[in-house]
Protein backbone atom coordinates (compact mmCIF):
# COMPACT_ATOMS: atom_id res chain seq x y z
CA UNK A 1 0.00 0.00 0.00
CA UNK A 2 1.48 3.31 -0.86
CA UNK A 3 2.23 6.00 1.60
CA UNK A 4 -0.79 8.22 0.37
CA UNK A 5 -3.14 4.95 0.69
CA UNK A 6 -1.75 4.76 4.31
CA UNK A 7 -2.26 8.54 5.22
CA UNK A 8 -5.80 7.92 3.90
CA UNK A 9 -6.98 4.75 5.19
CA UNK A 10 -5.61 6.27 8.93
CA UNK A 11 -7.53 9.25 8.71
CA UNK A 12 -10.63 7.17 8.51
CA UNK A 13 -9.98 4.86 10.89
CA UNK A 14 -9.19 8.06 12.87
CA UNK A 15 -13.15 9.68 12.49
CA UNK A 16 -14.12 6.82 13.25
CA UNK A 17 -12.57 5.65 16.17
CA UNK A 18 -13.53 9.46 17.39
CA UNK A 19 -16.93 9.09 16.15
CA UNK A 20 -17.64 6.33 18.43
CA UNK A 21 -18.43 4.31 15.34
CA UNK A 22 -21.56 5.76 14.61
CA UNK A 23 -21.22 7.59 11.20
CA UNK A 24 -19.71 4.16 9.67
CA UNK A 25 -21.69 1.30 11.44
CA UNK A 26 -22.64 0.10 7.70
CA UNK A 27 -20.35 1.54 5.39
CA UNK A 28 -18.71 -0.35 3.17
CA UNK A 29 -14.86 -1.93 4.10
CA UNK A 30 -12.27 1.08 4.50
CA UNK A 31 -9.63 -0.88 3.08
CA UNK A 32 -12.16 -2.13 -0.29
CA UNK A 33 -12.66 1.58 -0.75
CA UNK A 34 -9.48 2.82 -0.39
CA UNK A 35 -8.28 0.22 -2.43
CA UNK A 36 -11.22 1.27 -5.34
CA UNK A 37 -10.42 5.03 -4.51
CA UNK A 38 -6.97 5.65 -3.26
CA UNK A 39 -7.27 9.53 -2.76
CA UNK A 40 -9.82 9.13 -0.80
CA UNK A 41 -9.91 10.83 2.90
CA UNK A 42 -13.31 10.62 3.55
CA UNK A 43 -16.37 7.98 2.97
CA UNK A 44 -20.18 10.14 3.49
CA UNK A 45 -23.58 8.10 3.43
CA UNK A 46 -26.27 9.84 1.86
CA UNK A 47 -29.94 9.73 2.53
CA UNK A 48 -32.14 7.42 0.30
CA UNK A 49 -35.79 8.49 0.58
CA UNK A 50 -38.20 7.07 -1.98
CA UNK A 51 -37.60 3.29 -0.87
CA UNK A 52 -38.41 0.42 -1.96
CA UNK A 53 -36.05 0.14 -4.90
CA UNK A 54 -32.55 -2.32 -4.90
CA UNK A 55 -30.36 1.08 -3.28
CA UNK A 56 -29.39 -0.44 0.32
CA UNK A 57 -26.84 2.14 1.14
CA UNK A 58 -25.20 5.09 -0.91
CA UNK A 59 -21.54 6.36 -0.23
CA UNK A 60 -20.02 9.42 -1.14
CA UNK A 61 -16.18 9.08 -1.62
CA UNK A 62 -14.04 12.64 -1.57
CA UNK A 63 -10.85 13.96 -0.52
CA UNK A 64 -9.90 17.53 0.12
CA UNK A 65 -10.18 18.72 -3.41
CA UNK A 66 -13.64 17.47 -3.94
CA UNK A 67 -15.91 14.00 -5.29
CA UNK A 68 -14.04 11.26 -6.10
CA UNK A 69 -17.35 8.98 -7.04
CA UNK A 70 -20.05 7.02 -4.82
CA UNK A 71 -20.36 3.56 -3.80
CA UNK A 72 -23.51 1.90 -3.93
CA UNK A 73 -25.13 -1.12 -2.42
CA UNK A 74 -27.41 -3.08 -3.98
CA UNK A 75 -29.75 -5.70 -2.87
CA UNK A 76 -30.88 -8.16 -4.95
CA UNK A 77 -32.21 -11.72 -5.44
CA UNK A 78 -31.69 -15.18 -7.36
CA UNK A 79 -33.33 -18.47 -7.39
CA UNK A 80 -31.46 -19.25 -4.23
CA UNK A 81 -31.63 -16.28 -2.06
CA UNK A 82 -30.94 -12.50 -1.81
CA UNK A 83 -27.47 -11.27 -2.39
CA UNK A 84 -25.53 -7.90 -2.45
CA UNK A 85 -23.89 -5.94 -4.53
CA UNK A 86 -21.31 -3.48 -4.48
CA UNK A 87 -21.02 -1.01 -7.10
CA UNK A 88 -17.54 1.79 -7.35
CA UNK A 89 -19.03 4.37 -9.41
CA UNK A 90 -16.88 7.38 -11.11
CA UNK A 91 -18.52 10.98 -10.21
CA UNK A 92 -20.44 10.56 -13.58
CA UNK A 93 -21.81 7.60 -12.93
CA UNK A 94 -19.84 5.15 -15.15
CA UNK A 95 -19.00 1.50 -12.99
CA UNK A 96 -15.79 1.12 -11.90
CA UNK A 97 -15.68 -1.58 -10.16
CA UNK A 98 -17.91 -4.66 -8.65
CA UNK A 99 -18.15 -6.86 -6.04
CA UNK A 100 -20.44 -9.35 -4.64
CA UNK A 101 -20.45 -8.85 -0.57
CA UNK A 102 -22.71 -11.18 0.14
CA UNK A 103 -24.12 -14.55 -1.28
CA UNK A 104 -25.40 -17.20 0.93
CA UNK A 105 -27.26 -19.50 -1.70
CA UNK A 106 -25.67 -22.65 -3.20
CA UNK A 107 -26.30 -22.01 -7.15
CA UNK A 108 -25.59 -19.05 -8.67
CA UNK A 109 -21.97 -18.44 -6.44
CA UNK A 110 -20.23 -18.40 -9.70
CA UNK A 111 -21.51 -14.85 -10.66
CA UNK A 112 -18.67 -13.95 -7.89
CA UNK A 113 -15.99 -14.99 -9.98
CA UNK A 114 -13.99 -11.53 -10.88
CA UNK A 115 -14.44 -12.52 -14.96
CA UNK A 116 -17.67 -11.84 -14.70
CA UNK A 117 -17.93 -9.06 -12.38
CA UNK A 118 -15.87 -7.33 -14.98
CA UNK A 119 -18.23 -7.18 -17.48
CA UNK A 120 -19.74 -4.35 -15.79
CA UNK A 121 -16.87 -2.15 -15.81
CA UNK A 122 -17.07 0.87 -17.44
CA UNK A 123 -20.53 0.45 -17.84
CA UNK A 124 -23.26 3.20 -17.40
CA UNK A 125 -26.69 3.87 -17.55
CA UNK A 126 -26.72 4.51 -21.18
CA UNK A 127 -25.93 1.07 -21.67
CA UNK A 128 -28.38 -1.61 -21.79
CA UNK A 129 -26.95 -4.48 -19.29
CA UNK A 130 -28.90 -6.82 -20.85
CA UNK A 131 -27.72 -10.67 -20.25
CA UNK A 132 -27.63 -11.54 -24.17
CA UNK A 133 -27.35 -7.95 -25.27
CA UNK A 134 -24.49 -6.55 -23.79
CA UNK A 135 -23.41 -8.80 -21.15
CA UNK A 136 -22.85 -12.55 -21.12
CA UNK A 137 -24.41 -14.94 -18.61
CA UNK A 138 -22.14 -17.11 -16.86
CA UNK A 139 -22.54 -20.73 -18.05
CA UNK A 140 -24.74 -22.53 -14.67
CA UNK A 141 -25.49 -19.37 -13.24
CA UNK A 142 -27.62 -17.45 -15.36
CA UNK A 143 -30.43 -16.55 -12.97
CA UNK A 144 -28.43 -14.82 -10.91
CA UNK A 145 -26.47 -13.64 -13.77
CA UNK A 146 -29.62 -12.13 -14.93
CA UNK A 147 -30.30 -11.03 -11.48
CA UNK A 148 -27.39 -8.89 -11.04
CA UNK A 149 -27.47 -7.53 -14.15
CA UNK A 150 -31.36 -6.21 -13.63
CA UNK A 151 -30.53 -4.97 -10.14
CA UNK A 152 -27.15 -3.01 -11.37
CA UNK A 153 -29.37 -1.40 -14.09
CA UNK A 154 -32.03 -0.32 -11.98
CA UNK A 155 -30.02 1.27 -9.76
CA UNK A 156 -28.19 3.39 -12.20
CA UNK A 157 -31.05 4.53 -13.47
CA UNK A 158 -32.09 5.49 -9.45
CA UNK A 159 -28.93 6.71 -8.03
CA UNK A 160 -28.81 10.41 -10.08
CA UNK A 161 -32.29 11.04 -8.40
CA UNK A 162 -31.12 10.21 -5.36
CA UNK A 163 -28.54 12.97 -5.20
CA UNK A 164 -30.42 15.11 -6.48
CA UNK A 165 -32.05 15.13 -3.32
Amino acid sequence: MSTRSTTALLSLLAILAISGGAAFARSPNLKTAITVFPEATSLTPLPIPGRPHPIQDLYMAANSSGLLGYIVDIRSAAKSGPFTVRLFLTNDLTILDTQITSYRGQHGRDIRRPSFLRRFTGKCARDPLRIGEDIDAVSGATISSGAMADSIRRALDIVPNLLEH
